[in-house]
């Protein structure tokens, strides 16, 4: 039994056993439940009970760049989730599972696109919790990288935020990143 949530266009799935989830559009809630099973049979039968639990928080497809190679498959209609409905997926995923390191994922698309709404989430969210729950709480953005500003270090810093960087992006935008201020500071995160 998974637990549902709809807005809109969006569709959060939580599996309570195990607490993988899918965040997605509503029209691909056939692929977000084949994941979740996917998940949970791998995690079932390799996981142990301590194992520390990753979780995917946004997966949205808004995106600046249309990469042919890329699973996100860019969104021209720019739904998203509100500051509001983040918070909520953020606690309602971390009550559930007491006992487990929690690592928040904000992909897509390009998260940085969602930034202001994203860091405001991030910043209430962390103010609500205590010190234990603090301890079990990890954030982490995996972006294309171009569309990441250096006035956004401190904020990446002052949560200890983890940066993936895909530099699977196409050669023409890592040059262009390569000739702006905002290329060194992402080669120093």
């Amino acid at each position: 039994m998974l637990y549902e949530s709809r807005r809109d266009d969006h569709l959060l799935l939580v599996n309570p056993l195990n607490g993988h989830w899918w965040v997605g559009p509503q029209d691909e809630e056939d692929e977000g439940r084949q994941e979740i099973q996917t998940l949970s049979a791998v995690a079932d039968t390799q996981a142990p009970p301590d194992y520390p639990m990753m979780i995917v928080a946004i997966k949205n497809r808004d995106c600046n760049i249309d990469c042919t190679y890329c699973f996100a498959e860019a969104d021209k209609e720019h739904s998203y989730l509100t500051k509001d409905e983040l918070i909520l997926v953020l606690r309602k995923v971390l009550d559930s599972f007491p006992h487990k390191m929690i690592n928040f994922l904000f992909t897509g698309g390009e998260p940085f696109l969602h930034f202001p709404v994203i860091s405001e989430a991030i910043r209430v969210f962390h103010g609500s919790l205590d010190e234990a729950e603090r301890s079990r709480c990890r954030f982490s953005f995996m972006s294309n990288g171009t569309a990441f500003k250096k006035s956004m270090l401190p904020f990446l810093k002052d949560y200890e935020i983890n940066l993936g960087i895909s530099w699977m992006v196409p050669q023409i935008y890592m040059t262009a990143i390569a000739h702006t201020g905002e290329a060194r500071a992402l080669s120093k995160t």
